[in-house]
C-alpha cells in the first residue's frame, strides 16, 4: 500500500512540476510578446444589450441589473474585506500569484478534479471581462495572461475599481453599489463592517449565499451559511491588518437581524431562458469574439417561445411540487448550498429546426436563474438516460434493419444473460418469453430490448448511438447492456436528448439544438443568422413506425397517467436509473428519471434525479411519468398538433404501418388482424417456440368414475413456456382419423367427463403458445371402457334438422382481470354444450369482432383494452357453411384505473 501511495505522490509531483513549468514558459512569452489591447470600456462591464423573443417580443436585457460608482463611493471595509478574502496578497503580485496558483494545483490535482481556484483578483476581473466560465487549463493561462496585461496598464486602485463594479454578488445584483442597495437597501459607502463583511464573503458562492431567495426555508440555510462566511471574511480582515481581532470579535456579535437586510428587494425579473441565452452565445456565434459580446450593444433574437417558456416555468413553480408520487417536492429536493443533490431541467425544441422553445436549465434557477449548474445543457451535466435511449439504440435500429416490424413478437424469457449477468426486468415484473414489439415498449421489458440487440449485434447499437450524437465512451460502445438500458458511462444531458429526437418527430431528421436565430448591432446590421443543418439519421419510413410504436407508450404504457390527450399525434419514452441496491436499500428505487417525447411541432425532454450520482443521498420516490406530466403542460399549452405525416413506402394494414418489402403479400390481403398476425408470425416464431418449449412428454390415461358415471383422467409434464394452453383431443380410431377437440387447460391435467361409448378411445395433447400457435404435440394414448353399445342402423337414428342443433347449442362465457391485478388486459373462458359442432368462434367486443379463433380454442386474452374503460364481450360459434349456431348472453367488465406506472430497473 504504501508503494502505491508514494507512486501517487510522485504522479502529483509530476503533475504539479509540469503545470508551474508550463505557466513559466506562458510568462516568458508574455514577457516578450505584447498582449492584445484591452479596452477600459471592456473592463467597466458591458453595455446594454436586449434580448428577443422569436415573436420580438422583448425578453429582457443583459448587464443592465448595476450601478457604476467609484472606489471612494464604496466602502473601505468592502474593499478590504474583498481583498482578504479573495486575493490578501494583491498588492504585492503583478497579476499572477504563483504562490497561490501552485497551491491552488495542488489542490485540484490531490482531489482529481477543481476544488480550488487561486484566482486573483486581476485574474478575475480578466475572466469576467474577456475569458469567460469555462473551467480549463486553457482558461486559466488565457486568464493569467490578461490577467499580466491588465497590470501592465492599470493602477491597483483603477483595477479594484473595475472589478467591485461587475463582479457578481447574488440575487441578479452586479457591482458593489447595485449590491448594497439590492441586500441592505443603502449606498455602498454606508456599509457597516458586518454588512461589507457578508457581501465579501459572497462573491465567493453568490447563488449559494443570497439570503434574499424566496424559499423560507432556503433563505434560512442561506443566511446561517452567510453568517459563518462572514465571520471567516472578518477573521481574514484581522489576519492582514485591515481591522482589529477586537473589531472582527464585536462584528461577529451583530445578529441576523441586526445586519437589517432588505425586507422587501426588487424582483429579479431574469428568465431562466435568457440566462440561457448568455450562456449559449459564445458557444453558438462563433464569428463574433467573446470580447466583442462583452462590450454589448447588441440586439440578440432568440427561438424562445414566451408563451411556452412562461408554461415551462410556472409548472416548475407551481404544478411541479404535486408531480411528486406521494411526497412533497421538498422532500426530494432539499436545498444544501454546499452539496445540492437533486434537481430537474427540461428542454422543448422545434420539431423541425432544433430551436429552442422553452429552457429549465435547473430547479435552483426558480429562485436564481444565474444559480448553480444548468443541468440542460451543461458538458459536464451528464445522467444516465435509463430506457429513454431504447428508441435510439435498439428499437430504431431493429425497425430499419427490417428484420423486425410493428407486428413482429419479441423475447421476454427469463434467464437471458448480457454483460453483467442475467437480464432483469423491473422487480416483480412477470416473464412472458414471447410479446408483441408494441407490448415490449410500452412496458419498457428490458429483457426484450437486450434480446432484440442481440440479434442486432452490439456494433449496430454503438453505430445508431453515434450517428444520434450520443456520446458513447470506450466502456460504453458494443456493450449491449449498456447500450440497451441508457447505463452510459458519462450519461447525456436533455438538450442532447431532444435534439436527438427530432429525427423520430421529422422524418428521420436530426436537428441540433440551437438557441441563437440572429445577432444585429446597434446600426441595424445582421451580423450573425443561423442556418439549419439537419442530419438524415434514419428513413423516414422507420421514424413513421416509430412514432407508432412510440404512440402506445402515452396510450397504455409507462406513461399512460401523464395527462397527454388520447387523441393526440404524440409520441415517446420513458428512463429510469436506479443507483446500486447496496447504496439505497431498495431495488425499486430510481436515481435518475426521465421522459423524452414529440409531436410533429415539438420535442421534449426532462428529467429529475441527484445532480451526483455518489451522492448518499436517498432515491427518488416518483415515476418517470411525472416527467412526462411537466413536458405533457408545455404541449399543451402549444394546442392540439397536427396528425403525422405518412411519408411514402409506409403500407397500413388494419391499422398497423409496415416498411414496405417488409411484409407479405398475403399479409396485405383484407384479412382479420389475427389471421395476419398468425399467417406471419407462426412462420417466423413457431421454431424458437418449439425449442424453448419442449416437448410435452408423460402423457397417461386412467379410467375412473364421476359419480359413477366413468371418466377418464389425463395426466402430463407440462412445456416450459409460460401461460401455454393445453388442447385436449380424442379419437376413436387407432389412426386419429376423426379425432376432436373436447377441451382446453391451463394445467397438465384434464378430466374427460363424458367419454364417448366406444370400447377404446386415444388421447392426445396440443400445446399452444399465447398467439393460438402450436408448439408442441403428445403421443397418443389409449384406454380400453368396455363392450361397446349395440350399433343403431342409420334409418333409425334421429337426425334433428340444423335449425333445431343450433337451438340447442349454449355458450356459457366467462370473463374476467387476470391475477396480476394489470389494468391493460381482460381473460375471457368459455364452454359449448349441445349438439352442434362450430367450426370456429368469434370474439366480440362492443358489438365488433375483434379476433377469429379455432373451435378447439376455448380461452383468448384481450390485450387491446384500455385502464378504466368498460367493455361488453360476446363470443359466436360459427358453423361449417359460415351459419351463426349460437351467441353467449353479454359479459361486462370494468378495468381499474392505472394509478401508479412502472419502472424498469435501468429504466422503464
Amino acid at each position: 500500500m504504501a508503494t502505491v501511495q508514494s507512486k501517487r505522490h510522485h504522479t502529483v509531483l509530476w503533475i504539479v512540476v509540469t503545470c508551474v513549468l508550463a505557466f513559466a514558459a506562458s510568462f516568458a512569452f508574455f514577457a516578450f510578446v505584447p498582449p492584445p489591447a484591452l479596452s477600459q470600456a471592456q473592463l467597466n462591464g458591458a453595455s446594454a444589450t436586449d434580448i428577443y423573443y422569436r415573436n420580438g417580443q422583448k425578453m429582457g436585457t443583459i448587464n443592465q441589473n448595476r450601478q457604476v460608482v467609484s472606489l471612494d463611493q464604496i466602502s473601505p471595509y468592502l474593499r478590504n474585506g474583498v481583498i482578504a478574502i479573495e486575493d490578501h496578497r494583491f498588492y504585492e503580485h503583478s497579476g499572477v500569484d504563483i504562490v497561490g496558483i501552485g497551491r491552488a494545483l495542488i489542490a485540484d490535482l490531490t482531489a482529481g478534479r477543481i476544488v480550488a481556484g487561486g484566482s486573483t483578483i486581476t485574474q478575475q476581473l480578466a475572466k469576467n471581462a474577456v475569458v469567460g466560465d469555462q473551467e480549463s487549463l486553457g482558461r486559466k493561462i488565457k486568464e493569467a495572461y490578461y490577467a499580466m496585461q491588465i497590470e501592465r496598464l492599470y493602477t491597483k486602485d483603477e483595477i479594484l475599481d473595475f472589478y467591485l463594479n461587475q463582479v457578481y454578488f447574488g440575487h441578479g445584483a452586479y457591482g458593489a453599489e447595485q449590491a448594497s442597495q439590492t441586500f441592505f437597501n443603502k449606498p455602498a459607502k454606508d456599509l457597516t463592517l458586518a454588512q461589507a463583511a457578508y457581501l465579501a464573503g459572497a462573491v465567493n458562492a453568490p447563488s449559494a449565499l443570497d439570503p434574499l431567495v424566496s424559499d423560507p426555508k432556503l433563505q434560512e440555510q442561506h443566511r446561517a451559511q452567510g453568517m459563518q462566511r462572514r465571520d471567516l471574511v472578518l477573521d481574514a480582515m484581522a489576519e492582514y491588518g485591515y481591522i482589529s481581532q477586537q473589531q472582527a470579535d464585536q462584528a461577529k456579535q451583530v445578529t441576523e437581524a441586526q445586519m437589517h437586510f432588505n425586507p422587501h428587494p426588487k424582483p429579479v425579473m431574469v428568465s431562466t431562458a435568457l440566462y440561457f441565452v448568455q450562456q449559449q452565445l459564445s458557444n453558438e456565434v462563433q464569428s463574433i469574439s467573446s470580447e466583442r459580446f462583452n462590450v454589448g450593444g447588441f440586439k440578440i433574437y432568440t427561438t424562445i417561445d414566451s408563451s411556452l417558456q412562461n408554461t415551462a416555468e410556472s409548472t416548475y413553480r407551481d404544478t411541479f411540487p404535486q408531480l411528486q408520487s406521494g411526497k412533497e417536492v421538498k422532500a426530494n429536493f432539499e436545498k444544501n448550498p454546499t452539496n445540492p443533490a437533486y434537481d430537474s431541467a427540461m428542454v422543448v425544441l422545434d420539431a423541425k429546426s432544433g430551436g429552442v422553445r422553452s429552457i429549465i436549465g435547473s430547479y435552483d434557477f426558480l429562485d436564481d436563474p444565474m444559480a448553480g449548474l444548468n443541468m440542460a445543457y451543461s458538458p459536464s451535466a451528464h445522467m444516465p438516460p435509463g430506457s429513454s435511449i431504447k428508441p435510439i439504440t435498439v428499437y430504431g435500429p431493429a425497425i430499419e434493419s427490417g428484420k423486425f416490424t410493428a407486428a413482429s413478437k419479441v423475447s421476454d424469457a427469463r434467464g437471458l444473460k448480457a454483460e453483467g449477468g442475467v437480464v432483469n426486468n423491473y422487480p416483480g415484473e412477470s416473464y412472458k418469453t414471447w410479446v408483441p414489439i408494441t407490448e415490449a415498449i410500452a412496458e419498457s421489458y428490458n429483457v426484450s430490448a437486450i434480446w432484440t440487440l442481440q440479434q442486432l449485434g452490439a456494433q449496430v447499437g454503438t453505430t445508431y448511438a453515434e450517428r444520434f450524437g450520443i456520446p458513447l465512451t470506450d466502456v460504453d460502445k458494443n456493450n449491449v447492456r449498456r447500450l440497451a438500458l441508457g447505463d452510459l458511462d458519462k450519461g447525456l444531458n436533455p438538450l442532447q436528448m431532444a435534439s436527438a429526437y427530432t429525427a423520430f418527430a421529422d422524418n428521420g431528421a436530426m436537428h441540433p439544438a440551437y438557441v441563437i436565430e440572429k445577432v444585429v448591432d446597434d446600426s441595424g446590421h445582421v451580423l450573425y443568422q443561423h442556418h439549419t443543418q439537419s442530419k438524415q439519421v434514419l428513413q423516414p419510413t422507420t421514424a413513421y413506425v416509430m412514432q407508432y410504436l412510440l404512440h402506445k407508450v402515452i396510450t397504455e404504457g409507462t406513461a399512460a397517467g401523464a395527462g397527454f390527450p388520447k387523441d393526440w399525434a404524440v409520441a415517446g419514452k420513458t428512463g429510469t436509473s436506479s443507483p446500486p441496491e447496496e447504496q439505497s436499500g431498495n431495488a425499486r428505487a430510481s436515481r435518475d428519471l426521465w421522459f423524452a417525447g414529440y409531436t410533429p411541432q415539438l420535442v421534449g425532454a426532462a428529467w429529475t434525479g441527484m445532480r451526483d450520482p455518489k451522492n448518499p443521498a436517498g432515491p427518488l420516490e416518483a415515476s418517470s411519468a411525472d416527467m412526462a406530466k411537466v413536458v405533457a403542460a408545455v404541449f399543451k399549452a402549444a394546442g392540439q398538433p397536427p396528425a403525422f405525416e405518412k411519408p411514402a413506402g409506409i403500407v397500413e394494414v388494419n391499422g398497423i404501418p409496415f416498411i414496405e418489402g417488409t411484409v407479405p403479400n398475403d399479409l396485405q390481403q383484407q384479412q382479420t388482424l389475427s389471421q395476419q398476425v398468425q399467417q406471419v408470425l407462426s412462420q417466423q416464431q413457431a421454431a424458437q417456440q418449439q425449442q424453448a418449449a419442449g416437448p410435452i412428454t408423460g402423457l397417461s390415461a386412467t379410467v375412473t368414475s364421476n359419480g359413477g358415471t366413468p371418466a377418464v383422467l389425463l395426466q402430463w409434464q407440462p412445456v416450459a413456456l409460460p401461460e401455454t394452453r393445453y388442447v385436449v383431443y380424442r379419437a376413436t380410431q387407432p389412426d386419429l382419423a376423426d379425432a376432436q377437440a373436447i377441451g382446453s387447460t391451463y394445467q397438465p391435467t384434464y378430466v374427460d367427463s363424458t367419454p364417448a361409448q366406444a370400447a377404446r378411445l386415444w388421447y392426445f395433447v396440443v400445446a399452444v403458445a399465447p398467439d393460438n400457435t402450436e408448439i408442441s404435440r403428445s403421443n397418443a394414448v389409449v384406454v380400453t371402457l368396455g363392450a361397446a353399445p349395440p350399433t343403431i342402423p342409420p334409418s333409425q337414428q334421429q337426425q334433428p334438422p340444423q335449425q333445431q342443433q343450433q337451438a340447442a347449442a349454449q355458450i356459457a362465457l366467462d370473463v374476467s382481470l387476470p391475477a396480476s391485478g394489470k389494468a391493460s388486459t381482460v381473460d375471457l373462458h368459455w364452454s359449448v354444450t349441445g349438439a352442434a359442432e362450430p367450426q370456429r368462434f368469434e370474439v366480440r367486443r362492443n358489438g365488433n369482432t375483434i379476433v377469429q379463433l379455432p373451435a378447439a380454442v376455448h380461452t383468448w386474452r384481450d390485450r387491446t383494452v384500455q385502464p378504466g374503460q368498460a367493455y361488453t364481450y360476446q363470443i359466436v360459434a360459427v358453423g361449417s357453411n359460415g351459419e351463426t349456431i349460437a351467441t353467449s348472453a353479454p359479459a361486462e367488465v370494468q378495468l381499474p384505473a392505472q394509478t401508479q406506472q412502472k419502472q424498469a430497473a435501468s429504466g422503464e
